[in-house]
Order: C-alpha cells, then structure tokens, then sequence
C-alpha cells in the first residue's frame, strides 16, 4: 500500500500435537518444556554473556525467539523463520560428507566455547541455567521408553559396520553395545567437569539450515529439545 508503517514479519510457529494422547505418547510437553527453558532461559543469558566481550565476531546462529506459551494443552513456540534469508533445510537422507561435517562441527564449537567460558566465569548462574534443561532421554526413568527402540539401532549400526567398515571398527562397536549402553549414557550425563557446556543434544541434518550466498556458507541451529 505503500505506507510507511507497513512492515513484514516472518514467523514459524511450532506446537504440541492437538491429540493429547499423542502428546502423551510421544511426551511432547517435557521436549516443549526444554526447548522453551532453553529460549527463555538459558541461550539469552549465553547471548548476553557474549556480546558483552565485544568479540570481532558473534555466534548468531540460532534464531530469534518471538514468543513461547505453555499451559499443557497448547504449548507453542513462535521464532523468526530463517527461510527468508535463503535458509534450507538439509536432507535427511543425504547424511553428512566429511567437508560438511567439518563445517558443521566448527559451529557446534562456538557454541560450546560460550557455554563453557560462562561456566568458568560464572559458575552460580550457569549451575542455575544447567538446572533448567531437564534431562528428557537419557535417564533412568526413561529407560523402558527407549531401551527397545535402542537395542534395534545397535543392530543396524552392527550390521552396517560389517558391512561397510574395517573390522577394527566392528570389534569397538560390539564391545561398547556389549555393556549397558543406556545406562553408561546416562551416567555420563550426569558428569560435570571444566569443560561441561550446554549442547544442542539431537544432532543430525534435519535440524540444521544452511544459507549459501556469494559463495559462503553460513549454519543455523534449530529444535532445542533435547537440549542439555
């Protein structure tokens, strides 16, 4: 219309299933829940802590929460949607080569370098912070959740280390899935040291964007829900 005040906003919202019972099985609201402690409480502060050391060079990629709600029924979580930027969302099928890999690992270490110099220098608040991501997969109470859904990945991951990889590789693999894998897991979570940071905890391609102008790649992080 061509008036001044006109403005565009760009926004995708995600939500609980509707189905409660859905939302039950699949636990929606506890995975709701840590994603939104991590926008409310957790990355705000991390971003806070960044900025103020006046870096040549900001980690800023995660996008830009909106608004969270949560009652139990209608949960949501409305962020700026990166597509508009030229986002895309990758390919689960594709998997990662090892060029991407390497790219991709280069940002989760930015990330983790915040959480861990705020975690040094600021050990009381980032002790507060870690308490508000609840630990919504590995742990014991959980364990007759996934326990069944886990032994059948380590018989694909098993069958496809014999199929693709040297022996020496296979020998490892079994002799780690030979132990109480979810339980050595979860206990390792537990653990906190000096270079415990707060990570994204569910990461493969689906949950990565990727914006590739003028010949540069940049990376976007989404879906905190496991979150950790």
């Amino acid at each position: 219309s061509g008036d001044a005040n006109d403005f565009q906003v760009h926004i995708i919202v995600k939500s609980v299933p509707q189905s409660q019972t859905r939302a039950k099985s699949f636990r929606s609201l506890d995975f709701f829940e840590t994603e939104i402690n991590f926008y409310n409480k957790v990355w705000p502060q991390l971003d806070a802590f960044q900025k103020s050391k006046k870096l040549p060079e900001l980690f800023d990629s995660i996008p830009l929460c909106l608004a969270t709600f949560a009652d139990g029924k209608t949960d949501f979580i409305a962020l700026e949607d990166l597509s508009y930027q030229g986002f895309k969302a990758l390919e689960r099928s594709l998997g990662l080569d090892l060029d991407a890999a390497l790219f991709t690992l280069k940002y989760f270490a930015k990330f983790h370098a915040i959480a861990v110099a705020y975690r040094e220098q600021h050990p009381d608040e980032f002790k507060k912070m870690d308490e508000e991501l609840k630990e919504t997969y590995f742990d014991e109470k959980f364990r007759g959740w996934y326990h069944g859904t886990m032994d059948k990945l380590c018989t694909v991951i098993k069958d496809a280390a014999e199929k693709e990889l040297p022996p020496s590789y296979l020998e490892k693999i079994e002799h780690i899935f030979s132990q109480d894998l979810y339980g050595n897991i979860s206990l390792s979570l537990k653990k906190r040291t000096g270079l415990t940071a707060i990570t994204h905890g569910d990461c493969w391609p689906p949950n990565f964007l990727i914006q590739e102008q003028d010949g540069s790649k940049k990376l976007a992080l989404i879906d905190f829900q496991l979150s950790r």
